[in-house]
């Protein structure tokens, strides 16, 4: 695992996503973003999220943003080790707090699809 490059990468990711376009017309006071990459599958979704917790879907547009994801997966990837199959990041914008999470095992955690389009939300709020 490269620690510095992953921890730049990061940053950049968290950047990134308040500077995206999607969001920039919205009054948000959270956004989650959740990418999604398991062998050579991959989405990238997200929800902002208004000042009472209302959320609106909608990825981030800044399509360089997928590919951060990957660079992030391929500098955490140990040796022997199968590397991340999700991330969520959560950022706070009263605090600018970012909260990331991986999932190992199980892709679909956090995976927006047809069938989890009522439940993701609540879900994906960063507290």
């Amino acid at each position: 695992m490269d620690r510095d490059r992953a921890d730049m990468l990061i940053e950049q990711i968290g950047g990134m996503i308040i500077a995206d376009e999607r969001y920039a017309d919205r009054k948000w006071s959270a956004i989650s973003v959740v990418a999604v990459l398991d062998g050579g599958a991959s989405q990238v979704s997200g929800y902002s999220y208004d000042a009472e917790g209302r959320a609106q879907a909608g990825a981030p547009r800044n399509a360089d943003l997928h590919d951060r994801f990957v660079d992030l997966q391929a500098a955490m990837q140990d040796e022997g080790r199968s590397p991340w199959k999700a991330c969520l990041v959560q950022i706070r914008r009263d605090d600018l707090k970012t909260r990331i999470l991986f999932e190992y095992d199980d892709a679909a955690r956090w995976k927006v699809t047809p069938r989890t389009l009522n439940i993701m939300p609540a879900r994906l709020k960063p507290h």
